[in-house]
């Protein structure tokens, strides 16, 4: 029988295909830079949102409070990030306010539903898979879960904001859009496992290791000790 640590995870099957969408984009529909760094930012709201989910669940009523302080921060840095991606890779998408109109952003969506619509479905069957049906949530701490989706956002978008500037500088090849978009699906697939294989490891380890005999044993101990106490029972 494998064990849990070797058991092939299957939540990797619509990260992968939810990965391969910009790929699809790129290759066929002629996607431009600024679209694939949208979808990118998409995504990442998209992780807040588990995010906040994650947060309610591990502390529960406490949430009023702590779910609008985390969305107010989070926000903040998913409004920067994206007037960054307007200024650097946006071409004819001015606009006098500090922050992108909702016009505007609205508008940057199209052609791209199908593909948010696919990552949303990937971070919601690992939510429910992983966090919730696997017990990950048992071990989760408030504060860690408060800001655990911050290590992966950044590390995953300093590398794609990285290579975005080198494919701007090539002008925007397809060749090397395909390569960031490969890389952002490596880079999701590693960070993807690491995460999980640590929790899943702790869970293990904390549960505790019962053998069939030694069930067995237990269960039978259980009845002889009920024996007595119904007897007693009966004669009273």
């Amino acid at each position: 029988m494998l064990t849990e640590s070797r058991k092939f995870d299957y939540t990797i099957i619509p990260l992968v295909i939810a990965n391969l969408s910009p790929l699809y984009g790129v290759l066929f529909e002629d996607w431009s830079i600024f679209q694939v760094m949208f979808l990118f930012w998409s995504e990442t709201a998209i992780i807040g949102l588990f995010s906040a989910f994650k947060l309610i669940k591990v502390i529960g009523p406490l949430a009023i409070v702590a779910i609008p302080f985390f969305s107010f921060h989070f926000g903040m840095f998913m409004f920067g990030h994206l007037t960054f991606i307007y200024t650097m890779f946006g071409t004819g998408t001015n606009y006098s306010s500090f922050i992108p109109p909702l016009s505007l952003i609205l508008e940057s969506l199209n052609g791209l539903e199908l593909s948010i619509l696919l990552l949303f479905i990937s971070h919601g069957i690992s939510f429910y898979v992983n966090f919730i049906q696997k017990g990950e949530y048992l071990l989760a701490k408030e504060n860690k879960q408060a800001i655990s989706p911050y290590g992966r956002v950044v590390v995953m978008h300093l590398t794609i904001i990285f290579g975005g500037w080198i494919i701007l500088g090539l002008h925007s090849p397809v060749g090397a859009l395909v390569l960031l978009v490969i890389g952002k699906i490596v880079l999701d697939i590693n960070s993807h496992l690491r995460a999980h294989k640590k929790v899943q490891a702790a869970l293990n380890a904390t549960a505790p290791q019962i053998s069939p005999l030694q069930f067995f044993n237990l269960a039978i101990q259980d009845i002889a000790k009920q024996k007595p106490q119904s007897e007693q029972s009966h004669d009273n």
